[in-house]
């Protein structure tokens, strides 16, 4: 079974991978690229799964090279896969606001959370 952060992480990569990696040095969906990256490094290829991915996303078999090896480091260490799950909130985050949208989150326990955006009229508590 493919855990869901893996197509979440190969999806965005096929739309923003290359030119994030080479542009956006400081984003949090950069941020998150160079930690697949840096994880799936070494070995005897040159390049990683990731890298193979970015050059051609239409490519299958790179796509599944990709969806195995990211599945495998999840699988094998959970600290890192929590580690992709908050990098991953964070990129999505940013994306949202980067095109308008609006992403509530709130994690913990309160008497009352009232999360909003565009408010038009009165508002009464």
């Amino acid at each position: 079974m493919i855990d869901p952060i893996v197509m979440a992480i190969v999806s965005a990569a096929a739309g923003k991978g290359a030119e994030t990696l080479i542009s956006d040095t400081r984003s949090a969906l950069g941020a998150l690229f160079r930690m697949v990256r840096g994880r799936l490094g070494g070995g005897d290829s040159p390049t990683t799964p990731f890298d193979a991915f970015l050059v051609e996303p239409a490519d299958d078999d790179r796509r599944d090279a990709l969806i195995s090896a990211l599945n495998r480091e999840i699988a094998d260490d959970p600290q890192f896969a929590d580690a992709l799950r908050g990098q991953l909130r964070l990129a999505r985050a940013e994306v949202d606001g980067a095109v308008g949208g609006v992403r509530n989150e709130f994690h913990g326990s309160a008497g009352t959370v009232i999360q909003s955006r565009n408010i038009s009229g009165g508002i009464t508590f």
